[in-house]
């Protein structure tokens, strides 16, 4: 599967912004400073079970040549059901590390745009459903959730199921419960 999805971003002065060619015939992704709103390219390639997220047609291109890339940032289980995510991550476009922060930061936004953040923990017999990473990097060290929609007995084995939520809204709790229903086949309501 591959879409293309085009990211706008505010960059003055460095982002990737397409391909253009060398001397050589190898293309390669470059910095400009004269695009004034600079956009980084979204694709998504499947590779032995892994969703494989690359900024440029020209990456990939080689990655689909040579089935790895040099940098990436990997996130296990953390991709549709459950699959291991492999993000590219540069450390320089053209000896400028800036720019490649830039592109790093536009193409893991683009990535979280498609996929938002979904985490299941289970702790103490129950199943806890994180949709913030903040709320998840803390629950790791202090398992404890400030709101919460609870569930009793509505998981896979009649866990107790604990949706985080919001103070004000349903839009996390109604995201949860619907990314939850979609991967195990439960019909819970909000």
């Amino acid at each position: 599967m591959l879409r293309i999805i085009a990211l706008t971003l505010c960059l003055a002065a460095l982002a990737c912004t397409g391909c253009t060619s060398r001397s050589s015939s190898e293309k390669h992704c470059v910095s400009t400073a004269e695009a004034a709103a600079p956009s980084v390219e979204y694709h998504e390639h499947w590779h032995n079970d892994r969703l494989y997220v690359i900024g440029c047609s020209d990456e990939l291109a080689k990655f689909k040549k040579a089935g790895h890339l040099p940098y990436t940032k990997t996130l296990i289980g953390g991709g549709p059901n459950g699959k291991t995510v492999v993000i590219e991550n540069r450390t320089k476009i053209n000896g400028d590390k800036a720019a490649a922060a830039a592109y790093n930061k536009a193409l893991f936004a683009a990535y979280n745009e498609q996929y938002p953040f979904y985490r299941e923990m289970k702790h103490d017999g129950r199943i806890y459903v994180l949709g913030n990473s903040a709320t998840f990097k803390s629950f790791l060290t202090a398992p404890h959730l400030a709101y919460t929609k609870t569930y009793i007995r509505k998981g896979d084995n009649n866990e107790t199921l604990i949706f985080e939520h919001e103070k004000k809204g349903n839009d996390l709790l109604k995201r949860l419960v619907r990314r939850y229903n979609e991967k195990h086949g439960s019909t819970l309501n909000y």
